[in-house]
């Protein structure tokens, strides 16, 4: 080791003749902390060598080694591989290196056991192997042995069959044991035995993701919501409700141009969302912008049932009656930081979508940009975490920005008066971190792109659960929509049936009103199951009229059915009978259909409406279908 003024190196010295060798600089004679160096070799057990050292003579001199192999030392047959070198003082072959091999064959009793461990993954829906599995293998009569599994999920070892039946454990790290008993071994034999061990995760799925109510007024119907849990652990569930858009209408009939015994009234188109139709108590005050991601910002808002208007200044918000400000970078003008530590201290909500330190220059981004005094750990059990995989939480706080690196640490030991500071949801580009200022005003920080990342359903819920937590906004009911159970447990590998009754209350008008029923687990993948929920009311039920063209095509080629149908109320449900023997086709929409025929000729072709309230009605009609090719007509002269 040799230092100098301007940089550090690290030699290897020749202990006789003092020459050094550099293996690498240190620019700037930096201090290294640790250094670590590959070694191999060392003593072979089963290799022998006597002697291991003396004099060669010179003029052809020979000394004799002999290499003693002891298979007595390995536990295990297979083939074992080593190197022997020898060292002199030959100036050309000072050190010359010998490969030895020793085969160990196994004892006429000893069979092989070996296998493959895998993991099954999100849903045991994957095949994945697994490296560094632990296997304990234990005989009957005595003796245990471990061994781990190879990068291909790979473990072999061979056994004595005298010992059999052996019981055969596998742990992996977040994943459910495997264990198998009885393991026969056979002497010469290879025994395979593999695990498929199941992740410890669940696997929610919500069905049927719509669910349609069609409802006179004041009366009311239930449905059920099946809830199923395919993984390995149990996980709670809670089922939240968002109101969506109202569509009033005067009355119901077929769509334009069909049939109908209601002619003369339309279905008016639905209402686009919007500030004025969306329902919720939690208004939201956003920046003025014309930027893409503010645009989304407003889109996001309507799909989850909040009431926006758009402000220019702290004071806007507090007239328009706002509980939360969300602001976002490039929108104009920046709202000044002293007007939202006031705001915020006054008990309001506040989110940034943007630049933190500038829209926070007075409370908040003066804190020092090196290594915090103290970073605050996110509790999962926060209420922004609710219905989010474990994979978001439990992480420490730092302010990030979607266009920038770090800037700036937040601690409680910066600023005391932040009752709480964290940072959660770290994914590539996204970060959430919260605070609590005073002792009611909230404050959150998503650094995330709100076009881009906000399309995910996490994102989404994460979203949601920042606005309703920042604005103090209580849990939105839907007075139509009940749940039973509303929360509770789903077992692991099994199933829960949910009662959701729609109510068509007295006070209601004629119209479709929406909503959706969030269904918040621990699922690391899909936090939330999305159910939309549908009230359709109505003023009569009327039976379905079925009825269709056909076009007259030629073998081969598709014939399409046109759906001239009076859907009836409720909508009916179709069955296709296309008179060839094919299956029949069963629809749910007034769409277009097509089939291709296999033979000419003329077909009888059936139409089946069915709308569950009403006898169901068919209508029948016949259809061509011509021969392809040419027809030769014989020509006929009049004399």
């Amino acid at each position: 080791w040799a230092a100098y003024t301007t940089q550090g190196e690290l030699r290897v010295i020749d202990m006789e003749t003092g020459a050094s060798t550099l293996v690498g600089a240190f620019p700037g004679g930096a201090e290294v902390d640790a250094l670590a160096f590959p070694i191999g070799g060392g003593d072979i057990p089963w290799l022998n060598e006597n002697p291991t050292s003396g004099t060669i003579p010179a003029d052809g001199g020979e000394q004799v080694a002999n290499v003693t192999f002891d298979a007595g030392v390995v536990t295990q047959p297979g083939t074992y591989n080593g190197t022997l070198q020898v060292m002199s003082n030959d100036p050309e072959n000072g050190k010359i290196a010998i490969l030895v091999t020793m085969n160990v064959n196994a004892p006429p009793t000893f069979g092989k056991l070996e296998g493959y461990v895998y993991s099954l993954g999100y849903c045991d829906g994957e095949m994945i192997p697994l490296k560094g599995a632990e296997v304990v293998i234990e005989g009957a009569i005595g003796g245990t042995w471990t061994v781990e599994t190879d990068a291909t999920g790979k473990y072999a070892f061979w056994l004595d069959e005298a010992n059999s039946p052996f019981s055969v454990d596998v742990t992996y790290d977040g994943n459910e044991a495997g264990h198998m008993e009885g393991v026969i071994i056979v002497g010469q034999q290879t025994t395979t035995q593999d695990f498929h061990l199941r992740l410890l995760q669940p696997c929610v799925s919500a069905e049927p993701v719509r669910m349609d109510a069609w409802l006179l007024s004041g009366s009311s119907e239930t449905q059920v919501l099946a809830l199923t849990n395919e993984g390995a652990v149990d996980t709670p569930f809670a089922i939240r409700e968002i109101s969506g858009t109202v569509s009033t209408k005067a009355g119901f009939s077929a769509p334009a141009g069909n049939s109908s015994p209601l002619s003369g009234v339309t279905l008016e188109a639905p209402v686009t969302p919007s500030q004025s139709t969306t329902t919720g108590e939690c208004l939201v005050a956003i920046t003025v912008g014309s930027d893409p991601e503010q645009s989304a910002l407003r889109a996001t808002l309507d799909e989850l049932g909040y009431p926006w208007v758009e402000i220019d200044s702290v004071l806007e918000a507090r007239n328009a009656g706002a509980v939360v400000i969300m602001d976002h970078s490039p929108a104009t003008p920046n709202l000044p930081g002293t007007d939202l530590q006031t705001w915020m201290e006054d008990g309001f909500g506040y989110i940034e979508q943007g630049d933190w330190p500038q829209y926070f220059p007075d409370t908040f981004s003066a804190a020092a940009s090196g290594t915090p005094l103290d970073i605050v750990v996110m509790d999962p059990s926060h209420p922004i975490m609710r219905g989010l995989p474990a994979s978001w939480t439990g992480l420490g706080f730092w302010a990030y920005d979607w266009f920038q690196d770090a800037v700036g640490y937040l601690t409680n030991a910066t600023y005391p008066n932040l009752a709480k500071a964290g940072y959660f949801g770290s994914l590539n580009d996204r970060a959430i971190s919260y605070v609590e200022v005073g002792d009611d005003g909230r404050g959150v920080y998503l650094g995330l792109n709100v076009q881009g990342s906000m399309a995910g359903d996490n994102e989404k819920l994460l979203f949601d659960n920042a606005l309703r937590w920042a604005g103090h906004c209580a849990v939105e009911d839907v007075p139509w929509l009940t749940e039973d159970p509303v929360e509770g447990t789903l077992a692991a590998d099994s199933g829960l049936d949910v009662d959701v009754t729609f109510t068509a209350l007295p006070t209601m008008t004629l119209g479709t009103y929406t909503a959706t029923l969030m269904i918040d687990t621990d699922d690391p993948i899909v936090g939330q199951q999305a159910v939309t929920a549908v009230l359709h009311i109505v003023d009569e039920f009327l039976p379905p009229v079925p009825e269709f063209v056909a076009t007259t095509e030629v073998v081969g080629t598709p014939t399409r059915f046109t759906n001239l149908s009076f859907a009836g109320i409720p909508p009916a449900e179709y069955t296709w009978n296309f008179g060839d023997g094919s299956s029949q086709l069963v629809v749910s929409t007034i769409d277009d259909v097509y089939h291709t025929y296999d033979r000419f000729g003329t077909f009888t072709v059936t139409l089946k409406a069915c709308n569950g309230l009403f006898p169901c009605v068919s209508v029948s009609h016949p259809v061509v279908v011509l021969p392809t090719g040419t027809i030769y007509l014989p020509i006929v002269t009049k004399k």
